[in-house]
């Protein structure tokens, strides 16, 4: 929504505190063929992380026909992804249904469509993961970077898996590895959020 990760939308969560269905209509500015979304959790807790939704898409705000995908997000805190046929419009509408604790709020650090624009060729759409070794980590884990050419930089955000940001980093466009110190990390699962200069996502998980 604005490549920030560390802002979130959210539902009002002091006084009155409405429970879903809580939704968000966003404009893409014109008529896009959309395949994907990407949803990611916010960064520092877990309050309002979806669980039950439903996508719609339409060229008319104020008409919403059947959704074009439904059901529930995976668990644990990152960027999940959600894959459907390919539909036209202008206009998204995110409704969630409820909560991943069944609590009364709904919040978005980031929400990324992914198509082209209509009238063009379908361009190849891709959600990107990334290794690390050794798994499960001792004291390092390494992360190859995607080959870029030294011409991209990333910022990176290592997250437990109930939610909370542990580090975050900036890596310079020469850099081969991401090198992360976890000798001092509790054993469990972790969530690396990898974000290069041109918005492109990259998701790692590993094992303490």
């Amino acid at each position: 929504m604005n490549n920030d990760p560390f802002t979130i939308w959210h539902t009002p969560w002091r006084g009155q505190n409405p429970r879903p269905p809580h939704y968000i209509i966003i404009d893409l500015g014109e008529e896009y063929k959309v395949s994907q979304m990407l949803y990611t959790t916010r960064s520092d807790g877990n309050n309002g992380n979806i669980k039950g939704y439903k996508l719609y898409i339409s060229n008319d705000k104020t008409k919403w026909e059947t959704p074009v995908s439904q059901g529930e997000m995976p668990e644990g805190s990152g960027t999940h992804t959600v894959e459907f046929p390919e539909t036209v419009g202008r206009y998204v509408k995110l409704v969630a249904t409820s909560e991943i604790y069944n609590r009364a709020w709904t919040s978005i650090a980031e929400l990324t469509f992914k198509g082209c624009k209509n009238g063009t060729g379908l361009s190849e759409v891709k959600t990107y993961k990334l290794d690390a070794f050794p798994i499960p980590a001792n004291s390092v884990i390494n992360i190859p970077l995607p080959s870029n050419n030294g011409v991209d930089e990333f910022d990176y955000y290592v997250i437990s898996s109930n939610g909370q940001q542990l580090e975050k980093g900036h890596l310079r466009a020469d850099k081969e590895y991401l090198s992360i110190n976890v000798n001092y990390y509790p054993k469990g699962h972790y969530f690396v959020l990898l974000r290069a200069k041109n918005g492109t996502l990259y998701n790692v998980k590993f094992i303490k």
